[in-house]
């Protein structure tokens, strides 16, 4: 019997990472009772960012945050305060460019800070602590003083990784340390405030 799913196994593999990615869309933000800008601060925020790949820095600049009704404002700006790019994100993660740099037009950063945001500022389980969809799990652990994380998994595979740090805080704009994971790049995004 082992020797005939040997065989099969890599095949399994796939059908099972097809239909992860072929579900229908379902959005895994969930309501809240109140608007995400309603925090001590108005939601408004300044951030250290700092993208490193491989463990070697790649950019490194301030990134502004202000939690709207709809979703996430934001400027990212290189470290002398010239703006890089000005953007919104949906709730639902739709990228709305307002300003940016032609040399970012074709470039993925654009892209991938938006994804990053949106899982760090947007993104909760429809289900507390987790929300399941066949293979794909979404989680995220209640706030304590050593922090809160969030994260994704494809069955045992880890997609990505949030983690907290700071003062405990139910919105994200509250917390003084933010480290975004991606395992599969060997991406991480780094905001700190002080």
């Amino acid at each position: 019997m082992g020797r005939l799913l040997r065989p099969l196994t890599p095949l399994l593999l796939l059908l099972g990472l097809v239909a992860a990615c072929a579900l229908p869309v379902r959005s895994p933000v969930s309501e809240p009772d109140h608007p995400p800008a309603a925090s001590a601060e108005g939601g408004e925020q300044l951030w250290r960012i700092k993208i490193l790949r491989g463990g070697e820095t790649q950019f490194a600049g301030l990134l502004g945050t202000r939690m709207e009704d709809d979703g996430l404002y934001y400027v990212l700006l290189d470290g002398s305060g010239v703006t890089l790019l000005e953007a919104r994100l949906s709730a639902g993660g739709e990228y709305q460019p307002i300003r940016e740099l032609k040399i970012f037009r074709d470039h993925r950063l654009p892209g991938f800070l938006a994804q990053s945001l949106r899982r760090i500022f947007l993104l909760q389980p429809a289900a507390a602590p987790c929300d399941r969809n066949l293979l794909l799990r979404f989680c995220q652990q209640e706030a304590s003083a050593q922090g809160m994380k969030k994260f994704a998994k494809l069955g045992p595979l880890p997609l990505w990784r949030v983690e907290y740090t700071g003062q405990p805080a139910t919105l994200a704009v509250n917390w003084t340390g933010i480290a975004f994971t991606n395992p599969w790049l060997r991406v991480t995004l780094l905001l700190t405030r002080e």
